[in-house]
């Protein structure tokens, strides 16, 4: 029972195990939905609205910037109506520019926060001498192994947590 995506359904009593679903870590949506196009030119005005503002105040460009950017971005809500096909292409190149911009800002956070936030602690908790999971070693000591009672009790299955 092989599916269109080659998987073998191995466990037939099983049917969601073979749904088709992408399972990957990043999917970049380059065959959007009508629903998506729709939503893409409800957003356009506002953001190119507000990038033609930005261009205006921080950067002190002509007031034609924001005029501009609206109509286009007025186009192409109008055209996300009327015409869905027509902003696939500009909705497809979108994603396409703003994965490799979106993957180095995230890594680029990532790392500052890393070296900013958890190293600090960590060093900090080297000079403090604490090890929350006794990973010191001990001379002469037998064994690592830390003991665990438990409670077998009927009502501990009813705090499972």
């Amino acid at each position: 029972m092989s599916s269109s995506t080659g998987s073998i359904n191995i466990s037939p009593a099983s049917s969601w195990i073979d749904k088709e679903q992408n399972m990957a870590m990043i999917h970049l949506d380059l065959n959007p939905t009508p629903r998506k196009i729709r939503e893409f030119g409800i957003v356009s005005p506002i953001m190119l609205g507000l990038i033609g503002l930005l261009l205006v105040w921080r950067f002190g460009l002509s007031p034609a910037w924001p005029v501009s950017l609206g109509a286009v971005g007025v186009a192409l809500f109008i055209l996300s109506r009327v015409a869905p096909a027509c902003v696939r292409p500009v909705y497809q190149g979108l994603v396409l520019v703003g994965f490799p911009i979106g993957w180095v800002v995230s890594h680029v956070v990532m790392t500052l926060f890393f070296f900013a936030v958890l190293t600090p602690i960590a060093l900090l908790f080297r000079l403090v001498g604490r090890d929350v999971l006794s990973r010191k070693w001990e001379d002469g000591c037998k064994s690592y192994w830390t003991e665990y009672s438990r409670d077998d009790s009927v009502q501990r299955y009813f705090r499972q947590f």
